[in-house]
């Protein structure tokens, strides 16, 4: 029992103070709240969090506003907390949070035995943030490579449209990022040139629109047969073909 009816957990993240979850031990409930930079935090008073991390010492008031020190501080002067503890949380002597700790129903609440106490607690919260803190990244960091790979699936599905994969498998590439200039490979092939036969007076008779219709129908005819005897379209020239065959 820390004696608290109100807490403040405030994260130190590249020399910043962000809040990040508050809790109430009237009401029973915890908040989170994000990550809200400390001079955005009308709840807290600033200037008792931002002596605790210089001193990097617990900071204890027995009657907050009676403290000169803080007697300009808005919300010691607004809210008038009685008594009030700050205390910094350290791992391998380096400053990772800030624990606030206040009670408003009495002062000299946070006596020696009880600072003890939480400064044995404020080790495990510690550890407990780090290893928060190292899963996170570990998650940032597979949600990366997941995104990268998902990615590089998608540039290679679009680069197919315009480079057969049938010539990354023969020059032995799995991508096309991985095709350095100057690759190449000797290999005995067969050329078919496909075309249809007086398409310019075919076409004439069309509309566009049905020129389109036309040619896809037989391009879906032609494409699946040439693949069946091992070989691929390399270019679309009109309504020709250029298929090779390894």
């Amino acid at each position: 029992n820390s004696g608290a009816q109100k807490s403040h957990l405030v994260l130190v993240r590249d020399g910043n103070l962000l809040a990040a979850a508050s809790g109430n031990a009237l009401t029973g409930t915890v908040q989170n709240l994000g990550l809200i930079p400390l001079e955005e935090c009308q709840f807290l008073p600033a200037t008792v969090l931002l002596l605790t991390e210089r001193t990097r010492s617990p900071v204890v008031l027995d009657e907050a506003g009676a403290d000169v020190r803080f007697k300009d501080d808005p919300y010691i002067k607004e809210v008038k907390p009685r008594s009030v503890l700050c205390m910094p949380v350290m791992l391998q002597g380096r400053l990772t949070s800030l624990l606030y700790l206040e009670n408003n129903g009495a002062p000299g609440v946070f006596h020696t035995g009880r600072l003890e106490s939480l400064q044995v607690l404020s080790a495990q919260i510690a550890t407990s943030l780090e290893n928060a803190q190292l899963y996170e990244n570990l998650q940032t960091a597979l949600n990366q490579e997941r995104q990268a790979k998902q990615a590089q699936i998608e540039v290679n599905e679009a680069i197919k449209r315009f480079v057969p994969s049938e010539f990354l498998t023969l020059l032995g590439k799995d991508n096309i990022v991985s095709v350095q200039l100057g690759d190449n490979i000797a290999r005995e092939m067969t050329v078919l040139f496909s075309d249809i036969r007086s398409f310019t007076s075919i076409s004439e008779a069309m509309t566009p629109e049905e020129n389109f219709r036309f040619i896809n129908s037989y391009l879906k005819q032609v494409g699946p047969v040439v693949r069946q005897h091992r070989g691929f379209i390399d270019k679309y020239i009109g309504d020709a073909i250029m298929a090779l065959f390894d």
